[in-house]
């Protein structure tokens, strides 16, 4: 996978020392070609991994139509194919100013000021392992909004030798910030934002979603079916046996029950199922690996909400036709009571209950 940055633009928003209302600055955009590696890398991957949210765009309720950023959207972006943004000072600037104002209201009365960072890029999916047709290789565009505070650091100086209070931006902590799939939304597909709302920024954060016009996406069985795709992906990925396969569902299976059954809790971390899943060290880039499958392909976000039900095919092979339905415990393969013979493709299905027995005898 090959990241690009094409687009950064820093907007100031600070409170007025006379009302304490905030007010957006945004100037020009900058050079691409004068950021470091370093920065390059953490604008790209600050949204992977954990404490990732997933939701989408909300519309007005009176009229259906999209709030003020989607409008934005609708006017800055080109959906030509490279998704880049016509002007992009003028776009930075609208958005800030329309930050500023939430920051004026509600929650956002008691917010810290700080930068709004404005930025798009790009990804590029290549198989290092085959010749890649530059035509045809899948890119991906985001764009990406972060707000960052400014937080106090001690330094030394080099001079004198001493200790001395500074205030820098963290782009290793975010606290705020979010990003859009921008081939996802042209195409009206359900959850476009990535978004991380940190925890510290407590009942305050609702302003930022506000800000974007959004709302969470909670969907029990389309995240509890999505959690079981990324695993067995993963696996498939990494040739992982399918018996092992089956046991590491079996263990998350367990796992979310005890969430629901003991806990009282329908939701699950992905990044502790990442970790449960792949605990070794040396396992790392492979639960790296599979976070980046659940939250790119399936859409899925750190906080996984479950479905008791769904959480059955975990445990079970299920399939039906319109004339009818077969479902039965993974381990009746290894058991013999149930016999798949690939070439024929059919079950053979022994020890049947009586009950079944008798109905067929009466047929």
């Amino acid at each position: 996978m090959i990241s690009e940055l094409h687009n950064v633009i820093i907007s100031s928003i600070k409170r007025n020392d006379r009302n304490g209302n905030a007010e957006a600055i945004t100037k020009n955009e900058t050079d691409i070609a004068t950021l470091s590696d370093n920065v390059e890398e953490k604008l790209t991957s600050i949204f992977k991994g954990s404490g990732i949210l997933v939701g989408d765009f909300s519309v007005d309720d009176e009229n259906g139509k999209p709030l003020s950023f989607e409008k934005n959207l609708n006017k800055f972006i080109h959906l030509d194919g490279d998704f880049s943004i016509k002007t992009p000072n003028l776009f930075a600037e609208k958005v800030s100013k329309l930050l500023a104002a939430k920051l004026n209201s509600k929650q956002g009365k008691i917010a810290n000021d700080g930068f709004l960072v404005t930025y798009l890029y790009s990804e590029t999916d290549i198989d290092e392992d085959e010749d890649e047709d530059e035509d045809n290789l899948e890119q991906k565009f985001y764009l990406c909004l972060i707000f960052l505070h400014r937080i106090s650091g001690t330094d030394i100086d080099e001079d004198e030798l001493i200790f001395e209070e500074i205030e820098r931006v963290n782009l290793d902590s975010l606290n705020l910030g979010a990003k859009i799939s921008l081939n996802d939304w042209a195409e009206d597909e359900d959850r476009v934002l990535s978004f991380k709302l940190g925890k510290g920024t407590g009942a305050v954060r609702e302003y930022f979603k506000e800000f974007l016009g959004c709302s969470e996406t909670k969907d029990h069985v389309e995240d509890t079916n999505a959690l079981k795709a990324a695993i067995e992906e993963i696996c498939k990925e990494k040739g992982i046996t399918t018996e092992q396969s089956n046991e590491m569902l079996h263990q998350v299976r367990l796992y979310c029950l005890d969430r629901i059954n003991n806990h009282s809790d329908q939701k699950v971390s992905l990044d502790v199922i990442s970790k449960m899943l792949f605990p070794k060290a040396e396992n790392a880039d492979t639960a790296d690996r599979f976070m980046q499958i659940a939250l790119d392909n399936y859409r899925l976000g750190d906080e996984i909400t479950l479905d008791k039900t769904t959480l059955r095919s975990f445990a079970k092979f299920y399939g039906e036709t319109k004339d009818y339905r077969v479902s039965f415990k993974r381990e009746a393969l290894t058991n013999g009571n149930v016999e798949f013979n690939k070439k024929s493709k059919t079950l053979t299905f022994k020890n049947l209950p009586d009950d079944l027995i008798q109905e067929l005898n009466k047929r």
